[in-house]
């Protein structure tokens, strides 16, 4: 009797056992089951990691006519235009700041020629005056006294000439500074544009790959 007790106790152990192993079967079937379904739904969804990666890299998205957003290629070739008329700007702004340089040099060799009669006629009526006092006939110094009056006329037109000139630099120079200025800034301008361009067409390049692989 002993024994039959026995046996139906290694009996109930067994069964025992074997329940426990297919309630833990179980579990692990369910999880098993819910990590593909869970990977199933989320397969085509991006992760947030995903999504900012891709807003740190995608260009401002502005809707076409028809209210629908721009694909990355309307994107791409909108920035590569944006790009080449702003490096038209450019080039046109550094042909209107080399122009503005030479017209001012020429000013300066202008303001230096101007000095230079302004100096050279005061020398003149310098040696008339020192003539004049220096004659010794009433016939000398009515010679003397109209080459005066020469030099003093001549000075005077390179005075007025010399202010004409001063004025034109002064000009020129204010030129040059607002050429300066639009150069610098569409020189900003297309670097800015052409770092845009390029950028756009990398995210086309990467918005490709992603729609191949999914």
């Amino acid at each position: 009797a002993q024994g039959a007790e026995s046996e139906k106790i290694e009996q109930a152990k067994k069964h025992l056992t074997w329940s426990a192993a297919g309630l833990l079967l179980i579990i692990m079937s369910y999880s098993v089951v819910r990590i593909i379904i869970n990977y199933t739904l989320t397969a085509g969804t991006p992760t947030q990691q995903q999504i900012d990666a891709d807003a740190a890299i995608a260009p401002d998205v502005e809707p076409t006519d028809d209210g629908e957003p721009k694909t990355p290629e309307e994107l791409a070739e909108e920035a590569e235009d944006k790009a080449d008329e702003d490096s038209e700007a450019y080039k046109d702004s550094k042909k209107n700041f080399d122009e503005a340089e030479k017209n001012l040099q020429e000013a300066h060799d202008e303001e230096v020629k101007a000095e230079e009669d302004v100096n050279k006629a005061s020398k003149e009526l310098a040696e008339a005056e020192t003539a004049f006092n220096n004659a010794a006939t009433e016939e000398d110094k009515l010679e003397a006294a109209q080459k005066a009056k020469e030099a003093q006329e001549t000075l005077n037109e390179a005075k007025t000439s010399q202010d004409e000139v001063v004025k034109a630099a002064i000009e020129a120079q204010s030129q040059t500074i607002k050429a300066k200025t639009e150069l610098d800034n569409n020189t900003s301008k297309a670097a800015e544009s052409k770092k845009n361009a390029e950028e756009a067409k990398a995210y086309g390049v990467v918005d490709k790959i992603i729609k191949s692989v999914k």
